[in-house]
């Protein structure tokens, strides 16, 4: 989910506030015309982009917003994802603050997928983190799904910005403060678990691959935080895998009891 800087978010509770509004109206640039061409061309479109993505990123450092839209357009075509109803936003760098893509509340759909714009040292880091080119345009799809997934428990209610403002008006080191903690972690664990079981029905032979850059991105300074304790997850992923034999859903469900974080 998109979210602010820890000086932020605890010193003005209304910030958030401020920025959804921010990003959902003036910030908010909807790319119709690339999802139009896109669904024009599809097939041809998305197996060049696979095809060009390591070079395409590697030469132009990180990725564009339009070339990040691709990769949540490709992913947003699987069985997990599809019927999903989003939209597209960007927002200036400088507002984001643990993550450089996300997703935020909009009446009338189930998310919108925030975009940051403009130079982002975190974007760079977190683009530098797949261990060579091949695996790029896999680790873009495991973020955009991680962001799909966090789209799926806002349609259900599990998410929202209500619980951050809850986390804004909470004293630091509170109790409802550590609580409150542990449940957007469990949030951020369910949305790596969707990812993940994407990631092993779309790319087995890159699975292990991503999901240690993944798990090394999780233990990056600049990305700690403390909503993202995320580590039993990993430990379940490495110990006991995905069965792949479940309902798609069914799977995800299944690595977050076996995570067990209650």
């Amino acid at each position: 989910m998109l979210n602010l800087p820890e000086s932020k978010l605890i010193g003005n509770s209304s910030y958030l506030v401020r920025f959804a509004l921010c990003a959902g109206t003036h910030w908010a640039s909807l790319v119709d015309s690339v999802i139009q061409e896109q669904q024009m061309s599809r097939m041809v479109g998305i197996f060049v982009l696979s095809l060009l993505w390591p070079t395409l990123a590697w030469a132009q450092g990180t990725p564009t917003v339009v070339q990040w839209i691709n990769v949540f357009e490709d992913v947003r075509q699987h069985a997990l994802f599809r019927d999903l109803k989003m939209t597209y936003a960007k927002a200036p760098a400088a507002n984001i603050g643990f993550t450089p893509v996300g997703v935020m509340e909009r009446s009338g759909v189930d998310c919108v997928v925030v975009v940051s714009d403009g130079e982002n040292p975190k974007m760079t880091r977190m683009m530098a983190f797949p261990t060579h080119s091949a695996t790029t345009y896999a680790f873009m799809q495991t973020v955009a799904a991680h962001e799909f997934g966090h789209c799926v428990r806002m349609r259900s209610k599990h998410l929202s910005l209500e619980l951050w403002e809850r986390v804004a008006a909470a004293e630091n080191g509170s109790v409802e403060r550590l609580a409150l903690e542990k449940l957007l972690s469990i949030e951020e664990a369910y949305a790596d678990a969707y990812a993940f079981v994407y990631l092993k029905d779309m790319h087995p032979q890159l699975y292990d691959e991503v999901l240690l850059t993944m798990h090394k991105l999780r233990h990056e300074p600049t990305f700690v935080n403390p909503f993202y304790q995320v580590d039993p997850l990993y430990v379940q992923l490495k110990s006991q895998g995905i069965n792949g034999k479940l309902p798609l859903h069914d799977q995800v469900q299944a690595v977050m009891q076996g995570a067990k974080f209650y």
